[in-house]
C-alpha cells in the first residue's frame, strides 16, 4: 500500500482578502499533531517581513570578495568546541558580508484608509435601508 500524505488541517478561505487573514501553528499541545491556528479579522493584519539575507540586488562578485578576504583558514579543527567556534565564526561572516554586499530598497506603500470607507459603507446601506422601508410604506 503506498503513502500518501495526510491532511489534517485544512481551511477555505474564499472571497476573503488574505490581509485579514493570518494562519500560524499552535505549538501548545504536547503531542505530534499541531493545529493551525487561523486568525480572521475585519481590521487589516499587518505581516512582518520574513527576515532574508539578501534580496535580487545583491552584488555576488563583492560578497565573494568580502568573504574571501574575511575568512581564516589556518584555523585549528580538532576539538569540538574549536569546530563549533569556526562554524558560529563562519555564520555570522556570511550573515555580515551579505548584508554588506545587498543594498535594500525601501518601498513605499500607500496606507489604507479602509475604517472610513466601512463606515461610509455602513451609513449608506443603513440610508439604502431606511429609503426602501419608506418607499414600501
Amino acid at each position: 500500500m503506498l503513502n500518501s500524505p495526510d491532511l489534517v488541517d485544512f481551511a477555505v478561505t474564499m472571497g476573503l482578502p488574505n490581509n485579514h487573514l493570518r494562519a500560524s501553528s499552535c505549538y501548545d499541545l504536547s503531542s505530534d499533531y499541531s493545529p493551525v491556528l487561523i486568525e480572521i479579522s475585519s481590521e487589516i493584519l499587518y505581516r512582518t517581513p520574513s527576515p532574508i539575507l539578501t534580496n535580487k540586488s545583491a552584488n555576488w562578485e563583492q560578497f565573494i570578495e568580502l568573504l574571501t578576504n574575511k575568512l581564516e583558514l589556518n584555523i585549528s579543527l580538532k576539538k569540538n568546541l574549536e569546530i563549533d567556534n569556526a562554524i558560529e565564526t563562519l555564520n555570522q561572516y556570511i550573515q555580515e558580508v551579505a548584508w554588506e554586499s545587498t543594498t535594500i530598497k525601501e518601498i513605499n506603500r500607500p496606507t489604507y484608509e479602509l475604517p472610513n470607507k466601512r463606515k461610509k459603507i455602513t451609513s449608506k446601506r443603513i440610508l439604502i435601508h431606511k429609503w426602501h422601508l419608506l418607499k414600501a410604506a
